[in-house]
């Protein structure tokens, strides 16, 4: 059911009147009313219209019932769920309430902030919440530009976020090719599956498109008519080379993509597929370029392996980010000594796991992760 401007909503925690539209006709801005116990101004409230979308908001209310993912400070707060979250009566009016971010990447021009350390808080916070659902065995699926979250921008210290949780789907997940177009990981591509590396795949797509501002993924810039996907693939495999062999299902899709690649229309169109590889992509921006050391990071999060790409963990060691490679080791070694840990026990883990990484503290680091073996 769509919702209107001026529409109050009226749940178990606040009431909140709709205000305007953030992806009209589902997601809008909302204020909250006196009487509410969120101390907040503002939430998002999503509803659904068809099937799929019902679909969507069902499955992003059973992962906010995850712990780990519900009281993580990467992942964006739902205050709470209106309506019968859980009926596929379209008649039945279902909303989620979200926590309010000021903009998302997408709406920040990255020429400000390439020098900054913005680029940096991004990686972390994302790379942090992808963690936890790693824990879970769990992808987001759907990391991207429109989905990372911003506020306090121009204080000292933005609070990033991750949200949409709609498409988080078990590891592995190989019955449809999930992702983006853009943000698809060559292994997502071949048919393989979804991984937590394919995950980490989107957050280099990410911070490519960002900090290049323009479409080094994905076809909007094409000049052909159809083929979305073949052309996809075509830059994929201009941008870091060759790509290992798809599934039977999607080999037409990748031999077309060679001939796309080598397609040329002459002097007054060219090549069909214009970009080059990566690094040099990158190293084109300019006004102001992007930093060497943030190429080098995004270039190791989009290896096209899988099997050697880095996990969200391993991305964190990395001297970009320098979160402390002795606490996160820390951390695993001490989980490293026991077989039998429950779901429960790791979900307590990965909250103080965070915040051990932030504090630097590698005693607390042993002393919490042993309590917790003992409990």
């Amino acid at each position: 059911m769509s919702l209107r401007i001026g529409q109050v909503i009226c749940g178990k925690r606040a009431n909140y009147q709709v205000m305007e539209p953030l992806k009209s006709p589902t997601v809008f801005k909302a204020k909250i009313l006196p009487g509410s116990d969120i101390n907040k101004e503002f939430t998002v409230t999503k509803t659904a219209i068809g099937d799929l979308e019902r679909a969507a908001l069902r499955r992003e209310y059973n992962n906010y019932q995850v712990h780990a993912f519900a009281s993580n400070r990467y992942i964006r707060t739902m205050y709470e769920a209106i309506g019968s979250i859980e009926s596929s009566n379209l008649d039945t009016p279902s909303h989620l309430v979200f926590e309010y971010m000021d903009t998302i990447v997408r709406e920040v021009p990255s020429d400000k902030f390439r020098g900054t350390n913005l680029p940096r808080n991004l990686s972390k916070s994302i790379l942090l919440a992808l963690e936890v659902m790693r824990s879970q065995r769990k992808v987001h699926t759907d990391v991207n530009i429109n989905n990372v979250l911003i506020s306090d921008l121009d204080g000292d210290s933005p609070v990033v976020k991750l949200g949409d949780l709609g498409m988080v789907m078990q590891d592995g997940f190989d019955e449809q090719r999930l992702q983006s177009l853009p943000s698809r990981a060559p292994e997502v591509w071949q048919g393989h599956g979804c991984f937590h590396s394919s995950d980490v795949w989107s957050v280099g797509v990410m911070l490519a498109q960002w900090v290049s501002w323009r479409n080094v993924f994905g076809a909007k810039d094409k000049i052909i008519e159809g083929y979305p996907e073949a052309y996809c693939i075509a830059k994929l495999m201009a941008l870091i080379g060759p790509l290992g062999a798809p599934t039977n299902r999607y080999a037409p899709d990748f031999e077309l993509a060679e001939q796309l690649l080598s397609m040329d229309f002459g002097p007054e169109f060219g090549k069909v597929i214009k970009v080059g590889g990566l690094r040099d992509e990158l190293r084109s921006v300019a006004n102001p370029p992007v930093p060497t050391e943030l190429v080098d990071f995004i270039i190791y999060l989009l290896t096209a392996d899988p099997d050697r790409r880095p996990s969200a963990c391993d991305a964190l060691r990395h001297p970009k980010l320098a979160v402390t490679e002795v606490i996160v080791c820390t951390c695993r070694d001490v989980l490293s000594q026991t077989s039998n840990i429950a779901t429960s026990f790791e979900d307590r883990w990965e909250n103080v796991y965070l915040e051990v990484v932030y504090g630097r503290d590698v005693r607390r680091a042993e002393t919490a992760s042993r309590a917790m073996l003992l409990t």
